[in-house]
């Protein structure tokens, strides 16, 4: 008997675990309109209908599948009857339905092909030849296989149509994907221009108007900080890329060692150094373009294993791991240990 599940169950399957990452996608990229001057890509609006049309796809053609395993099992028991030598019952009479007695059960044949009996009825054989076959098969024989024949181009039908629905689905996922990064991207951008903006006016500030000499510290450590934050933030989806220090790709290390070069800062290639190049500052008095070190629970620089940088209001700017970029994130993480700023 053919298979008639193989292709089905892949296509269920995949549409089920695509509906998750259709919620998650659209529910990530809702916050990044406001960075954006037009609207590109398909709206969330488009990518759910694509989703309910692939989901309702996908139970059509569960349901085809469940009429077309019943209609098959029922053509194996009408052969397995005829060719026993009994009397053709109705379908509702067959061993299976209610009230039918086990010891008038027929054990179905596997060989049924409801193509090759059709064909028989015709009196053509499978092979196309006219007159090859006579017909052994009764009317409900016949029938019953007529009926197979509709279900199975009913469910071919059905699962051309919902792998086409799941295709645009993904399709319009991964447009809208693209789309959220380009608005990351922007918006870093933007934060990074209007952090060189400020800090080009604490320079004039400074130049300008006579300060103390704690207080003129105080001021070229923040404008120190602002050129480093600022620079990171045009490296954003630039390629994470082990032991790299850029100019197209990073790691975390070589991503703070260029950032702080801007200033006339040297560090080595290595949190673990990066971690003493300055002095340690607590939290409540973090300024952009501080170092964030991350580890497993200890100080020692042989325990830390990430940096970032500060670039305010909780968030900081990273090369987070192989396969990922350079992108702005939270700086709270339980793996947190300390800041530093370098000097």
């Amino acid at each position: 008997m053919h298979s008639v599940r193989g292709r089905r169950c892949h296509v269920v399957a995949v549409v089920s675990g695509l509906a998750c990452c259709l919620v998650a996608g659209v529910e990530a990229g809702s916050g990044a309109t406001a960075w954006s001057q037009t609207r590109t890509g398909p709206t969330a609006e488009e990518v759910a209908e694509a989703r309910s049309a692939a989901v309702e796809r996908s139970k059509q053609l569960d349901d085809a599948t469940a009429r077309l395993d019943e209609a098959r099992r029922r053509l194996e028991e009408l052969v397995a009857l005829e060719r026993a030598g009994g009397p053709t019952p109705a379908l509702s009479a067959l061993p299976d339905a209610p009230g039918a007695s086990a010891a008038t059960a027929v054990r179905p044949d596997p060989e049924v092909d409801e193509d090759e009996i059709l064909a028989q009825a015709r009196n053509v054989g499978p092979d196309g030849e006219s007159g090859t076959t006579v017909s052994g098969f009764g009317p409900d024989v016949v029938g019953q296989a007529a009926e197979v024949r509709r279900f199975s181009l009913e469910r071919a039908r059905l699962r051309t149509e919902a792998e086409t629905a799941l295709t645009t689905a993904q399709r319009l996922v991964a447009e809208r994907e693209a789309a959220r990064k380009r608005r990351r991207a922007a918006k870093g951008r933007s934060r990074a221009r209007a952090a060189a903006q400020q800090a080009q006016k604490a320079q004039t500030a400074q130049v300008v108007q006579p300060v103390q000499t704690t207080q003129a510290v105080a001021l070229t450590e923040q404008t120190r900080g602002n050129v480093v934050a600022d620079w990171a933030l045009t490296q954003i989806d630039k390629p994470y890329v082990w032991a790299s220090a850029g100019p197209s790709g990073y790691d975390c290390s070589g991503l703070t060692m260029q950032a702080w070069a801007r200033v006339g800062v040297k560090m080595d290639h290595w949190t673990g150094t990066q971690w003493t190049a300055g002095r340690h500052v607590p939290y409540d008095r973090l300024q952009r373009g501080d170092l964030l070190f991350f580890g497993r629970g200890t100080r020692r620089p042989a325990d830390i294993r990430h940096v970032g940088i500060y670039i305010g209001n909780g968030m900081m700017v990273h090369a987070p791991q192989t396969g990922d970029v350079v992108r702005v994130a939270p700086m709270w993480r339980k793996d947190l240990i300390g800041a530093t700023r370098p000097a």
